[in-house]
């Protein structure tokens, strides 16, 4: 069974959809986005999002505010999830359906730390994506 992953770099939060993992920079750990939503609309409409980190540790909704400034993208997994409310997650959480997502982020996070040693982000990932076969 071959893995394949795919690490980009959003540069806003709007870039971030369910099912993305992330860096939560408050913490120092691995979540994934399980929620998208916008607090305002109209023209200043800027997304939120939800994470929970891969020990299931659920830390709840950041503005577009604060997820500019504590999560840092890693690329998306398969996870394909429609938030419904608290139990409903937990539930989830508890019957694995989060299980395969958190290991697709675990390898994102780690092949991240692996070819950015040394470097900034941006070439790390383009030295990971020009890799990769077509």
């Amino acid at each position: 069974m071959q893995l394949f992953l795919t690490v980009y770099l959003p540069r806003q939060v709007q870039d971030l959809v369910v099912g993305d993992a992330v860096i939560c920079g408050r913490v120092r750990a691995v979540g994934l986005v399980y929620e998208k939503f916008s607090w305002v609309a109209g023209p200043k409409k800027r997304g939120s999002v939800s994470i929970v980190l891969i020990n299931g540790t659920d830390l709840g909704a950041f503005s577009a505010d604060e997820a500019e400034l504590h999560l840092e993208p890693l690329g998306s997994t398969s996870l394909d999830y429609r938030y419904e409310c608290v139990g409903h997650l937990h539930h989830c959480l508890t019957q694995g359906v989060f299980a395969v997502a958190f290991a697709e982020a675990a390898s994102l996070y780690h092949a991240y730390q692996h070819l950015s040693a040394g470097t900034t982000r941006e070439p790390a990932a383009r030295r990971l994506l020009e890799s990769a076969p077509c």
